[in-house]
């Protein structure tokens, strides 16, 4: 799509997308050019240019079309949502969605100011809410029982959330967003009698909570794969599944389909079928767009009848910590299996492996930085007393070897 920016802070705004390409146009304004596969919703090099309005006639028509399939008497589903633009591009461009979707969607949208130099981001969006876990700034709560979403400032994250009474929120993050996802495109499956002839599975990494993790196989029967931290790992794991979901938990990933599925959806061609075509038409297979992420949520929560609180009810997540220590030099630590386990220096994992069977379902591991000699830690426990009492045993295990 080609996105017209009127401002060099709007510019900017969406500059971080590392998958997007930017073009001048003159001094006042600049486009960014998307190729977009609009016949099955793919990101193609190879594909033509399109325009800002048939992106949004795409996704939008594509959400409309697969309301036939959806209940119309729903209980516990609110098609009314209150969006916090983060004062970014998407509080803009989000309006120009809304007008394809209002008969169905209801958006009010907060956060939407891209003039004002330092609003980007700042005490609201995505990152925001998963971060600090309270009520963005400029968002106007009218009930706890409202459906909310952020995304951030370039709008290729999202995150969900309902408020409590003391400003605090109940977030629903990507690794939520990849269970509602797995759950249903699963049941899809199904119904296509397609169980025996493609294959599922979720991509998360080592910072995904042990209990989505443990959703997603015990309960949902779901495989689960690890890669290293980082999108591009996820991505390229999805890769090699009919059906590869993979969401980082602050709100950034995806779903991707293969060719084999879609063929095979294509030659079956039931109702069932042309409803699994129809949800992979609203899926921007290129990361990072939450306006279709948000469409797929939508549809989904509909399609099950549920209510943020209902979602959010699916599994508890363990109580976890990420904290970091500083190292004279990250270099001498050597990590494998996604960089759950310590090969250098000797013993060292045997050390925080003999500390975290201490504690109830607990679990943790230490990677370096990339970048500065520093190592991350992460703790996770059934309780937050287990928590900060196993984060300080690693700790000490650090100081030790490093």
């Amino acid at each position: 799509m080609t996105v017209c920016i009127t401002s060099e802070t709007l510019l900017m705004n969406v500059v971080e997308s590392n998958h997007q390409k930017f073009l001048p146009t003159d001094n006042k304004s600049y486009s960014q050019d998307i190729y977009f596969d609009g016949a099955n919703g793919n990101h193609n090099v190879n594909s033509r240019v399109f325009e800002e309005s048939e992106y949004f006639t795409h996704f939008g028509n594509a959400y409309l079309s697969y309301q036939k399939f959806l209940l119309t008497d729903n209980k516990s589903y609110s098609q009314d949502i209150y969006f916090d633009g983060a004062n970014g591009v998407g509080g803009v461009k989000i309006k120009e969605l809304q007008k394809i979707i209002e008969s169905k969607l209801k958006i009010e949208v907060y956060n939407q100011d891209v003039t004002t130099q330092g609003k980007l981001n700042f005490q609201c969006g995505a990152d925001f809410a998963k971060t600090k876990k309270i009520v963005p700034t400029g968002v106007n709560i009218k009930n706890l029982n409202n459906k909310y979403l952020s995304v951030d400032g370039d709008a290729d994250r999202i995150i969900y959330w309902y408020p409590n009474e003391d400003n605090t929120i109940h977030l629903l993050d990507g690794d939520r967003i990849a269970v509602l996802f797995a759950m249903y495109i699963n049941e899809l499956i199904a119904r296509c009698n397609l169980k025996d002839k493609v294959n599922i599975k979720v991509i998360q990494t080592a910072y995904t909570n042990g209990n989505c993790t443990n959703y997603i196989k015990n309960t949902l029967n779901i495989d689960v794969i690890f890669t290293s931290t980082g999108v591009k790992h996820l991505h390229h794991e999805a890769l090699k599944y009919d059906v590869g979901v993979y969401f980082e938990a602050n709100g950034h990933g995806t779903v991707l389909f293969s060719e084999k599925l879609k063929s095979l959806l294509k030659q079956i061609n039931t109702e069932e079928s042309n409803q699994f075509l129809n949800f992979i038409q609203m899926t921007n297979e290129t990361v990072g767009d939450s306006f279709s992420i948000m469409l797929l949520t939508e549809t989904v929560l509909q399609a099950k009848d549920l209510s943020l609180q209902q979602w959010y009810a699916l599994y508890s997540d363990l109580a976890n910590k990420l904290s970091t220590a500083t190292v004279s030099n990250r270099n001498l630590i050597k990590t494998i299996n996604a960089d759950t386990e310590i090969v250098e220096p000797l013993g060292m994992q045997d050390s925080i492996n003999k500390s975290v069977a201490k504690f109830n379902n607990a679990r943790s591991f230490v990677r370096p930085s990339g970048t500065e000699d520093i190592v991350r830690i992460y703790v996770e426990a059934e309780t937050s007393e287990d928590v900060n009492a196993l984060t300080e045993e690693i700790q000490q295990v650090v100081k030790t070897y490093l």
